[in-house]
């Protein structure tokens, strides 16, 4: 009977000596993972941190650089198994496995499940650190805190400590100062996170515009779409507003019908047309995607 097991991969830029360092070193895993510690053999021991200082957590049993990386933990009391793969693709970029294996019997299925959930995510962080941060290095940090009730309340409570619309979406004016005192990249990648959730992906035209943006908000405010206006600001677009519809019960705004649908498809909804006072040449049948990392390269350019 094979060990329970899971497995996971993402394609990532890089040779596999730069996919190696990210994967198979302290420092690389450090970056976007978690700060970890281990001579580059097979027989080392190995140490994690997961927030609660270095400790001691199990033995490399595979080193093969670039290709291979493993190692064994325990998992209450059972062995388990961690193996990495690297396979070179064209283009120069990479596929990187990750095989999670129980060596020992048992219904481990829910286990498995959240592994996989938490190692998408984190080989995103990977995906991310290797296009945009490779080879730099990092400090590890995370924030931790109890709430009681339901993860939706906890969830709510934290969403309203920061200022962000929970519930009905009744917007605050000014949300959020603090996300405007960090760097840009984190801005745009916030605003990536944003149009996923509340907007429509961006197109961006031949003459730098991402015209019609529309924000679906509820109340009696234009709070969201100003939010929305101000952050777009920050990272170097000039914005306008402008209303295609009516609005209910929104004192500061006419009622406005455009005259041509095409113009502002988004009717009866508030809508943002920016403009970018960066060259910024794109075919007109490209679409940008609203992953962070688009943001972040147009940030960085």
């Amino acid at each position: 009977m094979s060990n329970p097991s899971i497995h996971t991969e993402i394609e990532v830029p890089g040779t596999p000596e730069q996919v190696w360092e990210a994967i198979a070193t302290g420092p690389g895993i450090g970056a976007w993972f978690a700060p970890a510690e281990f001579e580059p053999r097979e027989g080392a021991p190995i140490a994690f941190d997961m927030g609660g200082g270095m400790q001691p957590s199990g033995e490399v049993t595979a080193y093969e650089p670039p290709r291979r990386f493993a190692y064994q933990e325990e998992w209450e009391g059972v062995p388990f198994a961690t193996e990495w793969l690297v396979e070179a693709r064209s283009g120069g970029t990479c596929i990187v496995r990750v095989v999670s294996s129980f060596l020992g019997s048992g219904d481990w299925s829910d286990e498995l499940d959240q592994m996989r959930e938490g190692w998408e995510g984190y080989l995103e962080n990977l995906r991310m650190y290797l296009t945009h941060f490779a080879g730099q290095r990092a400090s590890w940090i995370m924030a931790r805190g109890a709430a009681p009730g339901t993860i939706e309340e906890a969830q709510d409570a934290l969403l309203a400590a920061l200022g962000s619309p929970v519930g009905k979406k009744e917007w605050q004016r000014d949300p959020m100062p603090w996300l405007f005192e960090q760097p840009a990249w984190m801005r745009a990648q916030y605003f990536s996170a944003f149009c996923s959730a509340e907007m429509m992906t961006p197109r961006v035209h031949r003459n730098g515009t991402i015209p019609n943006l529309q924000v679906k908000q509820s109340g009696t405010t234009t709070f969201a779409i100003e939010h929305v206006a101000r952050l777009l600001d920050s990272l170097g677009f000039a914005t306008s507003i402008t209303p295609s519809g009516a609005i209910a019960s929104s004192g500061s705004w006419s009622p406005k019908r455009a005259s041509s649908a095409a113009a502002w498809p988004c009717a009866n909804t508030p809508c943002l047309s920016t403009r970018s006072p960066i060259s910024w040449s794109i075919p007109a049948s490209s679409q940008v995607s609203s992953s962070a990392d688009s943001w972040i390269s147009r940030m960085r350019s």
